[in-house]
């Protein structure tokens, strides 16, 4: 992992990360790198390629994908508005350096 990355995240940001830990009421998930935003353009095969790697996933896959906080979808078409028809596009937003620590939390059920 890059630790530049996380000299950039501010000392409160990563003791309240800390606390939280130590408090038993999280688990920490699988460490990633944090990520770019990506690109996804529907094929004819119903699979998503991605502009920036070439990689073909699907729907399902790309909401998968770790470090990411959620996506836009792209539609120009009513029938993609209501979901029967996919987005013609999906873009997706990595965490940014403030919410890193925290999207490393898993909550342990009580």
């Amino acid at each position: 992992m890059k630790m530049e990355f996380l000299k950039g995240v501010s000392k409160e940001n990563k003791k309240e990360f800390l606390s939280k830990l130590q408090s038993g009421l999280y688990t920490l998930n699988k460490l990633y790198e944090p990520q770019p935003p990506l690109n996804f353009d529907l094929q004819e095969s119903g699979l998503y390629k991605c502009q920036e790697t070439g990689k073909e996933l699907t729907k399902d896959e790309v909401y998968k994908l770790p470090g990411y906080r959620g996506g836009i979808q792209l539609v120009s078409e009513r029938e993609q508005v209501t979901g029967q028809k996919p987005p013609d596009n999906i873009i997706l937003m990595p965490y940014m350096e403030s919410e890193y620590l925290d999207s490393l939390l898993i909550d342990n059920p009580q």
